[in-house]
C-alpha cells in the first residue's frame, strides 16, 4: 500500500467497519469520530460514546477558556444522542462540578446544557 493511503476511506468502501472502528478509536481527538460517526454510531454506539468520554475528559482537564467550555458542552449535547448518553453525560457533569467547581465560566456553560 502506498504511503499516505487513507485506510479509513478504504475500510468504508469495503464495508470493513470493525477495522474502521479500531482505527478511529486510536485517535486522540474527535475529528475522525465525527467524520465516520454516521456509519459507526449504528454499529458501535457504546464504543463511540466511550471514545467521546475518553477524549472529553482529557479536554476538560486542559481547557481554560470560555470558548473551549462551550465546545465541551456542544460535545456533551452530541453524546446525549447515544443510548445511555443522557446518563453518561449527567455523570460527567456531576463529576466536573465537583472537580472543576473553581472554574466559574465552565460552570456557567454547563448550566446551559
Amino acid at each position: 500500500m502506498p504511503a499516505g493511503t487513507n485506510l479509513r476511506r478504504l475500510y468504508v468502501e469495503d464495508e470493513l467497519y470493525d477495522q474502521l472502528m479500531e482505527t478511529v478509536s486510536k485517535e486522540a481527538d474527535l475529528f475522525r469520530v465525527r467524520d465516520y460517526e454516521s456509519i459507526l454510531k449504528q454499529k458501535y454506539p457504546d464504543r463511540i460514546l466511550q471514545q467521546y468520554v475518553d477524549v472529553i475528559q482529557t479536554m476538560a482537564s486542559h481547557t481554560n477558556t470560555r470558548r473551549n467550555y462551550w465546545n465541551l458542552v456542544e460535545i456533551l449535547r452530541r453524546m446525549r444522542q447515544y443510548p445511555d448518553g443522557k446518563q453518561v453525560t449527567s455523570e460527567i457533569v456531576a463529576d466536573w462540578r465537583k472537580r472543576y467547581g473553581h472554574r466559574p465560566a465552565m460552570m456557567e456553560e454547563l448550566d446551559r446544557l
